[in-house]
Formats: C-alpha cells, structure tokens, sequence
C-alpha cells in the first residue's frame, strides 16, 4: 500500500521533529522524491517544514499515541480527517 500525499508530509515533518531533537539540527524543507515518476513534475514534492506544520505533525502524533494508550484504533491505515498537512 503507498502512502498519499498528506501522510508523506507527516512522515517528513516527524524526521524532521527527530532531528531537531536528537541532532539539533533546523530543516527549512523537506523533499519527497518519486522514484518511478515519468513526468517531470511528478518527480518531487516539497514539504513545509516551518513551525506551524511541525506543530501539527507533532499533535497528530500525540493525539494517535493517546488513542492508541486508550485502545481505540483500528487495526491498518486510516484516514485523518482532523488536521491534515498542508
């Protein structure tokens, strides 16, 4: 199963959480590369990696822990409807 768009972005915005924390190290943006994309404008997407976008990949991250501590969660990938990525 691939990963859409919006769960790339969360995915970059946590390394980039972990590195700010383990590394001290302050990424401005981050880059998804497509591989196997035919299309030049396929090939990239650029995620934000400013403050605001951090702090909601750092609160979809604390509010799936807490679902997950509570046992409610569903077995597999879920959609988020509540803040996305943008």
């Amino acid at each position: 199963m691939k990963l859409d768009e919006q769960e790339m972005k969360l995915q970059v915005a946590i390394y980039a959480l972990a590195a700010k924390k383990e590394l001290e190290y302050e990424p401005e943006a981050g880059l998804v590369r497509y591989l196997g994309a035919k299309k030049e404008d396929n090939r990239e997407m650029r995620v934000p990696l400013d403050k605001e976008h951090l702090e909601t990949a750092k609160n979809h991250v604390a509010k799936t822990a807490a679902e997950i501590r509570k046992r409610k969660f569903d077995i597999g990938p879920k959609k988020a409807t509540e803040g996305k990525m943008r």
